[in-house]
């Protein structure tokens, strides 16, 4: 499998140029594998060595909590990463499980392989591993913000306000509409409420002129063109 994509998709390897991608990922010991919907790639309590790369298909990591309810963490496609915190820390167990949202494939690459010095390699070799580990740390530092953002939504109580927040994060198109990656059930595990209290005030906000909404695409209502009205929402 060729893998120069990853060079345009994938943060961890920005910068390599895209015909060295998969050579590099050979050097280092990467190894494919496929899953089907609903398997695990990585099981919560469970140690971790290896930074994933998602080739194909979605997944998506959930909490599970001592009562059994769960918390979506986070959902990404080709060319995302996880694990990667994990993998660089100390016999740490993974707090999350990662399942395949859909029919998927994802890379995997041992941690140590990336640090041990490469034996015979020239300059040009040596710099692509720095280049992908500076981009690693780049990419834990993102993931940290993130979480920190994700602890500012959960700390908002009314729902209005953590739709609000998070519609705002999301990137606005030049038509003023901006696309989750979740349906209205993973969406509420994300908020952190109820699908019920997210679709009712949805339609309150809907009602109210706040918000229009479609499927998965939002438009606030500053963003919506002038005289245009509001969209009636649609559950998928």
């Amino acid at each position: 499998m060729e893998f120069d994509w990853l060079a345009q998709k994938c943060a961890l390897f920005a910068g390599v140029p895209g015909a060295q991608v998969g050579a590099l990922c050979r050097r280092l010991g990467g190894t494919c594998r496929r899953y089907r919907r609903g398997e695990v790639l990585l099981l919560a309590g469970y140690e971790n060595r290896s930074i994933g790369i998602v080739l194909r298909g979605r997944i998506e990591a959930v909490k599970t909590f001592a009562d059994g309810r769960q918390l979506c963490m986070a959902q990404m496609g080709p060319g995302g990463v996880f694990g990667d915190v994990m993998a660089a820390s100390h016999k740490v167990k993974s707090p999350v499980t990662v399942l395949a949202q859909q029919n998927c494939e994802a890379m995997w690459l041992p941690y140590e392989a990336l640090l041990a010095p490469p034996q015979g390699a020239d300059g040009a070799q040596h710099a692509l591993r720095v280049r992908v580990l500076r981009n690693l740390v780049e990419l834990m530092s993102v993931k940290y913000f993130q979480l920190d953002q994700r602890v500012e939504l959960l700390m908002l109580r009314r729902v209005r306000d953590k739709v609000l927040w998070y519609v705002r994060s999301l990137p606005a198109g030049a038509d003023g509409w901006r696309v989750t990656p979740y349906a209205r059930g993973p969406l509420a595990e994300y908020l952190g409420c109820e699908r019920s209290a997210l679709c009712r005030e949805l339609t309150n906000m809907r009602r109210d002129g706040v918000l229009q909404a479609e499927g998965r695409r939002f438009r606030l209502a500053a963003d919506a063109p002038d005289g245009q009205a509001p969209v009636c929402e649609k559950e998928r």
